[in-house]
């Protein structure tokens, strides 16, 4: 009976006679299996993908946010250098959200406090707090950038009126050296 299929009988029960069986062909069962198991590794590779374009854009934006660090330092510091200290005001006045100079659709914001007396004089040295916004607004991209922004120019009434190490030492009676 070469070239002849077996015909396939009927069968009753769950799986039936393994002799009487048809020889081709998958179950229903096995198909959706199959079909369940490709759906859940389609849908894994597409979730996959969106995640991977949502952390290049945001490594992107932290890019471009590192590029602008320095130059925003600096105007930190232009403010500081600029400020005449009043013991009213300690601080410079905040900078209210900004566009960057150089790098359009960017926005930032700076906040001055007077640093502690241990670190600085009054007037010479403050804590400068950095936000900056991504193009088209949101919240801040990373954590805020925090800075101590010591004055670096002075006028020259200011540098007259600084006392020098010795004249310091005379004011507190510092008589150490004279004595060995």
């Amino acid at each position: 009976m070469r070239g002849h299929p077996r015909p396939a009988s009927v069968t009753t029960g769950v799986g039936g006679d393994p002799e009487t069986r048809p020889d081709a062909g998958f179950t229903l069962l096995e198909i959706v299996v199959a079909m369940t198991i490709l759906a859940i590794g389609g849908v894994s590779i597409v979730a996959l993908f969106a995640a991977a374009v949502q952390l290049q854009y945001k490594a992107s934006i932290e890019d471009n946010v590192s590029l602008l660090l320095e130059p925003m330092h600096q105007i930190a510091q232009d403010r500081v250098d600029e400020y005449n200290y009043d013991p009213e005001n300690p601080a410079p006045e905040p900078i209210e959200l900004t566009d960057v100079p150089s790098q359009p659709g960017y926005r930032y914001e700076m906040t001055f406090q007077p640093a502690d007396p241990r670190l600085a004089l009054p007037g010479e040295g403050y804590w400068v707090k950095l936000l900056i916004h991504p193009p088209g607004g949101g919240r801040p991209v990373g954590p805020p950038r925090l800075w101590f922004i010591k004055r670096q120019i002075y006028t020259r009434e200011e540098l007259m009126r600084s006392v020098t190490y010795e004249e310091e030492r005379e004011q507190e009676g510092d008589t150490r050296d004279e004595e060995d």
